[in-house]
């Protein structure tokens, strides 16, 4: 950590990360909603700023997570409540999916073995069930039909990225992929309490613990594409001395 410090980029942006996230922590205890609004957009620009500061390269899944997040979290500002739910609901699971599409290129090189692989189909099945179960639940607690089909696209998606991150945390046991499912987690446990706060108790501890979860998502998610792209970088670097050894090797004994 200390050397990660010793970068002024990593400074800078931990500094901003930290004052956004006071701010975040006053508006709760004071129960300024307004500021609470206004503050959550600009989560996304700083984690984007640090992430130009590392990398310059975007990739298509990855850039409109950001767009979509971005829109999402500004919903509140511009729009109404009710209509908040359903516009906020759609842009998340629409940024969720997005998550998969990135990572289905690894996925389709991952490969389990029977045990593994039946292990996943219960797990699959028991999401199911549950996903069942809430939407029986949701039914009595939400009595607009978009806004109840708009919050299960959104559950639904989410239940299939951490699905998806915890496939890729059996089959590969890495740095990256312990990121990516802790991303996954963070964002399941922020929207189970951004849940009960819109459908049953409101409370301003739950508000921040959202907020807080939903940051650390962020957080492991830039993480682990910084770290991605570093291997990439890597491995075009490998493949480039590769190459170029034969043609050095022909020159040498000419």
């Amino acid at each position: 950590m200390s050397n990660w410090l010793k970068i002024p980029a990593n400074r800078t942006f931990l500094l901003l990360l930290l004052l956004l996230i006071a701010v975040n922590v006053f508006a709760t205890l004071t129960q300024n909603m307004l500021l609470l609004k206004w503050s959550k957009p600009f989560f996304i620009p700083i984690f984007l700023v640090y992430y130009f500061s590392k990398n310059g390269f975007v990739g298509t899944f990855f850039w409109i997570f950001v767009l979509l997040s971005f829109f999402a979290d500004s919903t509140s500002v511009f729009v109404e409540n009710s209509v908040y739910l359903k516009t906020s609901s759609i842009i998340y699971g629409a940024s969720y999916a997005c998550l998969v599409f990135m990572v289905m290129q690894k996925l389709r090189s991952i490969h389990l073995d029977k045990v593994v692989g039946l292990y996943l189909v219960v797990v699959f099945l028991i999401n199911i069930f549950f996903m069942v179960k809430l939407y029986d639940i949701l039914k009595f607690s939400i009595s607009d039909t978009i806004e109840l089909t708009m919050f299960t696209i959104r559950a639904v998606a989410l239940v299939a990225l951490a699905l998806v991150a915890f496939v890729m945390y059996l089959n590969e046991d890495n740095k990256q992929s312990i990121m990516f499912l802790m991303m996954a987690l963070s964002f399941v446990f922020s929207d189970v309490l951004y849940y009960i706060n819109n459908y049953y108790i409101y409370n301003w501890g739950f508000v921040a613990m959202e907020r807080a979860l939903h940051v650390t998502g962020l957080f492991f998610l830039f993480k682990y594409v910084i770290e991605q792209n570093r291997e990439l970088k890597k491995q075009l670097v490998f493949q480039r001395k590769q190459e170029e050894a034969p043609t050095a090797s022909l020159l040498h004994n000419y």
